[in-house]
């Protein structure tokens, strides 16, 4: 039987991966940048305050990571933006810090209904989370060009939110930069 949810995925990353090329005037954003960019991110939220006194025999933490905004200079398409929140949520040291420090973090509901619409096997998954978190994104960029290259600096801020009062309890940054070398032609 054919794993149609993973199909999917395999389709997006091989799309991303395609868009991703590392041709010379390329500064687009590769596979390997989001990896890097999720073990960053996953390092300051081991690091941080927030979590330091949690173990696995706490109440465990929900995080539905809900929301991602592109506010860089870049068209980002929503699947990539939303591919970046879940190498975010997959990585290892993420699953990692899930296991040491009672956090799970879930995709949105929405996101979960078109996966279940694809992978009848997937039917009842999510059916028992009630979010106690929210972690949020927002993609910046900034470019520089000149001496015949360019160089975009990309960042994601992310922000771990407690439901329950609204309050910021942790952020953290990632950032990716990208040169180009020759001419970038439009």
């Amino acid at each position: 039987m054919v794993n149609r949810g993973a199909i999917v995925v395999l389709m997006a990353l091989g799309l991303l991966a395609g868009c991703a090329s590392t041709q010379t005037g390329s500064t687009r954003l590769t596979a390997s940048d989001f990896a890097d960019l999720a073990a960053a991110v996953a390092a300051q939220l081991e690091a941080s305050d927030a979590i330091a006194d949690r173990s696995s025999a706490d109440e465990t933490w929900i995080v539905a990571m809900d929301r991602v905004e592109n506010l860089s200079g870049d068209f980002i398409p929503v699947s990539e933006q939303w591919w970046l929140m879940e190498k975010v949520r997959s990585a290892l040291p993420m699953r990692a810090i899930g296991e040491r420090h009672a956090i799970r973090f879930v995709i949105p509901v929405e996101r979960l209904r078109e996966l279940q619409a694809l992978s009848p096997e997937l039917a009842g998954a999510g059916s028992e989370r009630a979010p106690t978190h929210a972690m949020r994104a927002v993609i910046r960029s900034v470019e520089r060009t000149g001496g015949g290259g360019r160089t975009d600096m990309y960042g994601a801020d992310f922000e771990l939110i407690d439901l329950s009062s609204g309050e910021v309890v942790w952020s953290g940054r990632g950032e990716i930069k990208r040169v180009a070398f020759g001419r970038v032609w439009d």
